[in-house]
């Protein structure tokens, strides 16, 4: 009975010294993850990143789909201004395949761009590790297609 109560108290006492340092400690959780608020200036970086990639990305489209239509303009009115009904057949044809041909690459490029932009975010945003709920990964879909 004397060696219980000595047990006891022994157990008593090593868990009344150690019992605080425990409590101090996070207990096996990941005390250097960074604070909320770096995380939302990480997305916050990459958000900006995306946005100048996709603003560029646009520009390049833009422009391109503008030079387009100024040559499909010049190519119309110079096949007008012949006589020949075959000369002005084969003219137009040519200046609209011309004009289809540059605004759907610049509609592939876009894409491509736009997607790699998205995708690039969204590692990025994950490697972030905010919560899902102020990511706008789902707004992806929102973009214009180049249409």
């Amino acid at each position: 009975m004397k060696k219980l109560l000595v047990l006891l108290l022994l157990a008593g006492t090593l868990w009344a010294l150690t019992g605080p340092v425990w409590a101090q400690t996070s207990r096996g959780k990941n005390t250097d993850r960074p604070k909320k608020e770096t995380n939302i200036q990480c997305l916050a970086a990459a958000v900006n990143t995306r946005e100048q990639t996709l603003t560029s990305a646009f520009g390049t489209y833009s422009s391109a789909v503008s030079t387009a239509y100024s040559m499909r303009a010049a190519a119309l009115k110079s096949a007008y201004s012949n006589t020949d009904r075959k000369v002005i057949s084969a003219a137009v044809r040519a200046a609209w395949e011309a004009f289809n041909k540059v605004t759907k690459e610049a509609k592939q490029a876009w894409k491509k761009s736009r997607d790699s932009a998205w995708r690039t975010f969204k590692t990025a945003a994950t490697a972030c590790r905010v919560p899902s709920g102020v990511v706008d990964v789902d707004k992806s879909l929102n973009e214009i297609s180049g249409e």
